[in-house]
């Protein structure tokens, strides 16, 4: 089908998601594969929803900032130049692109793909750098009590236990 032939609300809506170049709605949780919407639970705000499953988060997009909740999800974040803070319990968060700098409450792993970014995490289990250079991890905590592991061939990266206080200093979560 030609573009020319398509509705106008579809040409806004694509226009928009290009532009914007964000799969999911960062402002709530992200829909399970078919969209399938789980009943409110007792005591929800009117008009409440979530959504069954655990649909990873993608974020792509260059000089943008972007808020979200990662409760149980993984994330990919890919772009140039982007602040994203993600709050709740991460799994794999994984940053490409460059110039990125991601603060995670807590994620299991960090794993950088792209160069010259920065993570700070209160919380975190392991790093992971696939090919990333120039890159630093900030972290407060290790998970169980351990400090994170890293692997992977990076090249020039700094990997710091920081304090709380330096984290908070840092980090746009608080």
């Amino acid at each position: 089908m030609r573009i020319s032939k398509l509705p106008p609300a579809v040409l806004v809506a694509l226009a928009l998601s290009m532009t914007l170049g964000c799969t999911a709605d960062k402002s709530g949780p992200a829909p399970a594969a078919g969209g399938q919407k789980a009943t409110p639970s007792p005591g929800s705000p009117a008009g409440a929803s979530s959504y069954v499953g655990d649909a990873s988060i993608r974020i792509s997009g260059d000089y943008s900032r972007r808020v979200g909740d990662c409760t149980g999800r993984d994330v990919s974040i890919e772009g140039q130049a982007n602040t994203v803070v993600l709050t709740g319990a991460c799994g794999t968060v994984t940053i490409g692109g460059r110039f990125n700098t991601v603060d995670v409450e807590a994620a299991d792993t960090i794993k950088i793909t792209g160069n010259s970014s920065t993570a700070n995490a209160e919380t975190l289990g392991a790093v992971r750098l696939d090919g990333a250079y120039f890159v630093t991890v900030n972290w407060v905590n290790g998970a169980g009590g351990s400090e994170p592991t890293v692997s992977g061939s990076g090249r020039a990266y700094t990997v710091n236990k920081i304090s709380r206080q330096d984290y908070e200093s840092r980090s746009a979560l608080r």
